[in-house]
């Protein structure tokens, strides 16, 4: 067996990455250094997430590895890079990691675990604030291996099995629906070979489960498969196959389940069930399954009625004087609470119409998502309905949507599907630069995420498309600052 054979594909794709940035940089050999260039660069994996954690950026590691090995004289042959010796010593360490942790396949989690372990990128670790023992503590936290493993007796069954989730639910509260729906979101999670259960799994085992919980989704018109497409395409598939016994509960599903009790005890229920685990969700507001039920129209306030609706039509109506949580207004019990959007809720009118053209761009073109490209063109189209702030700096920059987008179009070809706004979704990369576009505007200390703090966090998220383009076309992060700058 070969060294890459236990591979995973975002492993292999690292090691390719890793090999475009040798070429980038003129060197001759494949190192550690371009490995943990390849790591950060790939964007998805477990790796690329701890360091977006610890506020690692590909910029500053090209930054540094340039500024501690330069650049090759001669542009490198593609066909003469071969591996450096610490690199090889960098794969056998993380084909060695993952057999420590009994992994079947090596992912990025494990090369970079590898890297940590050969050592001879410590000192570019330390120039960017990191140590070894701190990336090791990261990777395992994301892998959602808690030491030490809990006992059976810490974990009860459901049904006689046991739950294996780090930490004990109450299943006295819960009802027989609603115990099915937890085995069915475990389900869901090895299915997607997840090591941790979330929201998003108990809204998929939600959905195939009984009770008020499942007939009110229907009701809404939310059905498994869209679910489905929509947590594979958020989050997608894990890196490796997981045992039930690897699987732990995340701090906002246990929040939800919390929550979902707190709405029985309120709607007068000895136990909670499936209708006040669909409440729960919505209540938390911060976790994926809230996400996905709103892009797909479900507010807190409609499902509330139609749960209300069904427990009426089912002979149990809420008791006199019922009310609403606090914290399904205003966050409650340290949990915050997403009242209309989360992130959105900090941008700006102008801003949200950036995202609302960019939808529209992406609906015309075709793409069932919105990326990079999409919020660059809707930003274009901003200044070209009057936007007089963005006008200033994309005549500054000497930018024109035409020729953008043919450029964009040329990269990523139109599709002649039809496509429903309630189908669109973001991508990773949109979703990091919106997180780059808030930073941006704490930052220059503004009170709303404008269009000019997308501009700038397009550039800084130079590997999207819209940051190629925007490179291509000469504006680069130091002009476009300088225009923002400029426009006041």
């Amino acid at each position: 067996m070969g060294p890459f054979d236990r591979f995973n594909d975002r492993a292999k794709r690292v090691l390719a990455l890793a090999q475009d940035e040798t070429i980038r940089f003129n060197h001759k050999q494949i190192g550690p250094e371009h490995l943990l260039l390849g790591l950060v660069r790939e964007g998805e994996g477990v790796a690329a997430r701890v360091f977006n954690t610890l506020g690692v950026d590909l910029g500053k590691v090209r930054a540094a590895v340039e500024a501690k090995f330069g650049r090759g004289g001669a542009e490198a042959d593609r066909t003469e890079i071969r591996l450096s010796p610490e690199l090889k010593q960098v794969i056998d360490h993380a084909n060695d990691e993952a057999k420590r942790l009994s992994h079947g396949a090596v992912g990025t989690e494990h090369l970079l675990l590898g890297l940590v372990r050969e050592g001879s990128v410590t000192p570019l670790l330390e120039q960017l604030g990191l140590d070894a023992e701190q990336i090791r503590g990261a990777v395992i936290a994301a892998l959602g291996q808690p030491p030490p493993r809990p006992t059976v007796a810490e974990t009860r069954p459901i049904g006689g099995r046991p739950s294996h989730l780090g930490w004990r639910p109450p299943y006295e509260s819960y009802d027989e629906n609603l115990k099915r729906v937890l085995e069915l979101a475990r389900d869901e999670a090895v299915r997607l070979d997840h090591n941790y259960i979330g929201t998003e799994h108990q809204l998929a085992g939600l959905i195939r489960g009984q009770g008020l919980g499942p007939q009110a989704l229907h009701n809404l018109g939310v059905d498994l498969a869209k679910v489905r497409t929509a947590l594979e395409f958020i989050i997608g598939r894990g890196d490796s196959k997981i045992g039930i016994d690897e699987l732990t509960i995340s701090p906002r599903a246990k929040v939800v389940l919390e929550f979902a009790v707190d709405e029985a005890k309120r709607l007068g229920r000895p136990l909670a069930g499936t209708e006040h685990l669909l409440l729960g969700l919505l209540d938390e507001g911060q976790g994926i399954a809230s996400g996905i039920l709103e892009s797909l129209g479900v507010t807190l306030d409609r499902a509330r009625t139609e749960v209300i609706d069904l427990l009426q039509k089912s002979g149990t109506p809420p008791p006199a004087g019922y009310t609403t949580p606090p914290y399904a207004k205003s966050g409650g019990g340290g949990a915050p609470h997403r009242v209309s959007g989360g992130p959105f809720d900090r941008f700006s009118d102008r801003g949200k119409r950036v995202l609302a053209l960019a939808q529209q761009e992406a609906i015309g073109m075709g793409h069932d998502y919105i990326g990079t490209e999409h919020i660059l063109l809707g930003l274009l189209r901003l200044a070209d309905h009057g936007d007089e702030k963005v006008l200033r700096i994309v005549k500054d920059l000497g930018l024109q949507y035409e020729a953008l987008r043919g450029a964009i179009v040329r990269m990523v070809p139109m599709k002649a599907a039809k496509v429903e706004a309630s189908q669109i979704t973001l991508t990773p990369r949109t979703k990091k630069v919106i997180e780059i576009a808030i930073d941006e505007a704490r930052a220059k200390l503004a009170p709303h995420v404008e269009p000019e703090h997308f501009l700038l966090a397009l550039v800084r998220e130079s590997e999207g498309i819209a940051g190629q383009v925007l490179e291509s076309f000469g504006a680069t992060g130091q002009r476009i600052r300088a225009a923002v700058d400029a426009a006041g």
